[in-house]
């Protein structure tokens, strides 16, 4: 209830809080519990708690964010926009519209405060003056020709009686009617419409019309034609300006002094600046320029802050007494009226010493003056003041006391003439300055550039170049570093460890594939003569075998002929060989092995027979190297039946490849890849990512040193390159040149004035 609300906030001067609702369903309006009497408040509108429309978070949020824009008014502005409005003027635009409007009708000044951030929030009466609505007053004055009535004092304010007031004032008007029970917490600014109010001419006498106000017709009309300053801008102030008639409290350079000097003149002028150029400290001394002329000053400004810095810098000189605070969050009209008083109670200021102090200052002004004249005079036709020469003869015992002071040696600086050293001196100064803004160029970023000039459409091409050459060495180190994981070799970050890798890679993927065979077996190398001499005994038995498959029958490879040899042997070149009875049986015998007729020749017999022999020799050899077949190809070993053209491969390449670990060509972790993985075509997919990234990463690094110009022998030395540095110092020069592009024109610059030194005989300075 309004009338308890104002009761409790405003007479009583209570902290009220907010009760959510109990149901979330009943978010749209506040329950209404029926079998009330309306005559008689409930309980509920007598405690110190408003009841809301909003669940407990939607209140707090609302509460924060509430809290939070007041405080924000409060301290940009120096207002406070926060009221609790009490009761509804509702309203309808015509008689036939539908839409009902609603306009708060009192207007109670408020502020929100907690203790901390876990206290709920209190609302409290400001003491500031109530209000009623005026936006809402003149509206229905000028469109529906109601004269809503004026609010009484706050002091004899009833809330109930206003009600009244207004509802007999719109009983007129068709379904307009007042809400005696909306309470409504909000922001409320009638500032502009103060503003319009105050500058309806209607209200001012005709010779006060804002209209007819030169400042107001020079700012709407032909603008301002102001006489010129009384002082030029290479005037002696000193001259002009009597230390007894100025009333400066904080110091002043010349041109804040020629502003308040205009100022006091009746100059109009805009005066502007950066922050940090004393505006404030001039607005200071204009003030204090006027108290002491005996005038009233009207500060104004959209920030509070700005209001804030003047009036600390007046209390500081003790000019705070002066001021009187007219708009604020903590000013009303009882405040206004007792700072008056206080200040009327003050008395007239004690100046102690200043008139004495003052006596002395026309003499001090003048010494200072006549020593600044001495000094800023050229001595002579040297064109060099004192004040220049001592500063060098300052500098010059400075650096002579530095052992480490490097001294330059400058050919033929003794003939320079005065425009020659002063060109030259520039120039120097010039790289000074740049070097002291850069830092040295040897540590620079950039160091190594040699371009002098990049145009404004060369800075995207280069910061491109830049991120792919770094995004480049990022997909080369990731890939090798996966790569080096896989195989078991141990990662080295550079350029040469991935031409390794990527041979390493290769030669994986020309590696036979061998799923069995136990590649890791150091038998391979410790004994290779035994696994050459059983692969070798192997192939030999296969090739004779095979070549005396259609002419002999199989059960003759596991006959004895040694006898039978000896017996062709013994008849080889009788010519009566045919009458013994021992060579018929030899022939007989072996006849009955082939297959397609026994060889007429006794040598070719013979070869018959010198094969089986020989196959039947190598398979004891095979026999006796079996352990070793079958610990080394496993499955693939079937005796004299394996395949013996692979297992040569087979063996070839694993001793080979053995060998060259052991003799540390090739490093052992490719072993257990080979053993482990099977995939020869996957490593020769992997080589030729891995290649690919290093070409692309080379080709971009390259094209972005030769756009930049880069000489690498500037940070790494005589015939050094940036490619056979590691990874790390790869990327710590890549980095730092995506990370601040634009700081390549630093080098750009010193590049520069190199080459304006060399033109100027200035090799040594640089």
């Amino acid at each position: 209830m309004p009338v308890e609300v104002f009761r409790l906030l405003v007479r009583e001067s209570r902290r009220m809080s907010f009760d959510p609702i109990s149901d979330p369903s009943e978010t749209t309006s506040l329950p209404q519990p029926e079998g009330e009497d309306p005559a008689v408040p409930a309980a509920r509108h007598l405690d110190h708690r408003l009841q809301t429309a909003y669940t407990s978070s939607q209140l707090q949020s609302r509460l924060l964010s509430t809290y939070y824009a007041a405080r924000t008014f409060i301290e940009e502005q120096g207002v406070n926009v926060l009221f609790l409005a009490l009761g509804m003027l509702e309203w309808f635009e015509s008689d036939s519209s539908q839409e009902p409007r609603r306009a708060p009708m009192v207007l109670v000044p408020v502020e929100l405060e907690r203790s901390n951030a876990l206290d709920r929030f209190h609302l409290i009466y400001t003491a500031e003056d109530i209000g009623d609505n005026l936006s809402i007053a003149a509206k229905v004055r000028f469109e529906f020709g109601v004269e809503l009535p004026n609010m009484p004092e706050t002091e004899d304010l009833d809330v109930d009686t206003y009600f009244e007031a207004v509802e007999r004032a719109i009983a007129g008007n068709q379904r307009w009617r007042v809400d005696r029970s909306a309470v409504a917490l909000g922001f409320f600014s009638f500032g502009k419409f103060l503003m319009y109010r105050d500058l309806d001419p209607a209200v001012w006498p005709e010779e006060s019309n804002p209209a007819n106000h030169p400042i107001i017709q020079s700012l709407l009309g032909d603008g301002f034609r102001e006489p010129a300053s009384s002082i030029g801008d290479d005037d002696f102030l000193d001259t002009h300006l009597d230390e007894k008639e100025i009333y400066q409290v904080v110091d002043a350079d010349s041109s804040q002094t020629l502003t308040i000097v205009d100022a006091m003149n009746g100059r109009n002028m805009v005066v502007q600046g950066p922050p940090g150029t004393g505006k404030s400290q001039t607005i200071t001394n204009i003030i204090a320029e006027a108290i002491g002329a005996g005038k009233t000053v009207l500060f104004v400004a959209e920030k509070m802050a700005a209001l804030e810095v003047v009036k600390r810098r007046l209390d500081q000189v003790g000019l705070g007494d002066a001021c009187l605070e007219l708009h604020s969050n903590k000013i009303n009209k009882r405040s206004v009226v007792m700072e008056i008083q206080r200040t009327l109670d003050l008395g007239r200021p004690r100046l102690g010493r200043l008139e004495t102090e003052l006596s002395t200052l026309a003499d001090y002004r003048s010494r200072l003056n006549e020593y600044c004249d001495a000094i800023n005079t050229p001595v002579l036709e040297s064109g060099l003041t004192p004040y220049t020469i001592y500063g060098e003869l300052v500098q010059i015992r400075q650096q002579d006391g530095e052992d480490n002071w490097p001294r330059v040696d400058i050919d033929g600086i003794a003939g320079w003439n005065s425009n020659e050293y002063s060109g030259r001196e520039a120039i120097i100064s010039e790289l000074q300055s740049r070097v002291a803004a850069t830092g040295l160029p040897s540590q620079h970023q950039f160091w190594g550039v040699g371009k002098s000039l990049i145009l404004p459409t060369e800075e995207p091409r280069l910061r491109t170049a830049a991120l792919e050459t770094m995004q480049g060495l990022h997909a080369v180190g990731e890939r090798a570093s996966s790569s080096a994981r896989e195989m078991n070799v141990p990662f080295s970050a550079d350029l040469a460890f991935v031409d390794t890798l990527i041979g390493l890679l290769k030669r994986a993927a020309e590696a036979p594939l061998a799923p069995g065979v136990d590649v890791a077996n150091d038998l391979w190398v410790r004994e290779s003569d035994r696994v050459e001499t059983l692969v070798q005994s192997g192939r030999r038995r296969a090739e004779i075998v095979e070549r005396n498959q259609e002419r002999l029958k199989p059960e003759v490879w596991d006959r004895d002929l040694d006898e039978l040899r000896s017996r062709l042997a013994d008849a080889r070149g009788k010519w009566w060989r045919s009458l013994s009875g021992g060579y018929r049986s030899a022939r007989s015998e072996l006849s009955e092995y082939c297959t397609g007729g026994l060889p007429g020749a006794v040598d070719e017999q013979l070869a018959l027979v010198d094969d089986v022999i020989e196959a039947q020799r190598l398979a004891a050899v095979i026999d006796q190297h079996r352990e070793t077949g079958i610990r080394l190809f496993g499955p693939h070993w079937r005796g004299i039946g394996s395949d013996w053209e692979e297992l040569e491969i087979w063996s070839k390449w694993f001793v080979e490849l053995h060998r060259d670990v052991q003799t540390g060509r090739l490093p052992s972790g490719i072993i257990s890849y080979l053993q482990d993985n099977t995939n020869r075509a996957g490593s020769s997919t992997v080589a030729a990512d891995l290649e690919q990234a290093r070409q692309q990463y080379v080709q971009a690094l390259q094209t972005l040193q030769q756009l930049m110009e880069f000489d690498p022998q500037r940070l790494f030395g005589v015939g050094a390159s940036i490619e056979e540095q590691s990874f790390a110092v790869q990327y710590e020069i890549l980095n730092a040149w995506t990370s601040k592009p634009e700081a390549i024109n630093d080098i750009v610059a010193l590049n520069v004035l190199a080459d304006i030194c060399l033109q100027n005989g200035l090799t040594r300075v640089y």
